[in-house]
């Protein structure tokens, strides 16, 4: 797209993902999660993360303990996403 093309509405909207489907379900359904993460990262390069499971303490207190956080949590799967997605590709 060049800079004097107006985006698809494809293009402006932040793909939407319920993830307490992959950590909840069966395996047909969490191959199903991770299909739509990767396409969601290989379309807008971002995602719109639901039911991710994060407890209310610790999402009240993500500003100072971020870091932390993403390194024990996140980080891990973003390894397991990033492995599906060139599988799926």
């Amino acid at each position: 797209m060049s800079v004097t093309e107006t985006p698809t509405l494809e293009q402006v909207l932040l793909p939407l993902v319920d993830f307490g489907r992959f950590l909840h379900s069966t395996s047909s359904e969490r191959y199903e999660v991770a299909a739509q993460l990767g396409a969601a990262f290989r379309t807008a390069g971002f995602v719109y993360l639901t039911n991710y499971g994060t407890p209310q303490d610790i999402s009240c207190s993500l500003p100072t303990n971020l870091g932390q956080y993403i390194m024990t949590h996140a980080w891990p799967w973003i390894q397991v996403f990033r492995q599906l997605s060139c599988l799926l590709a």
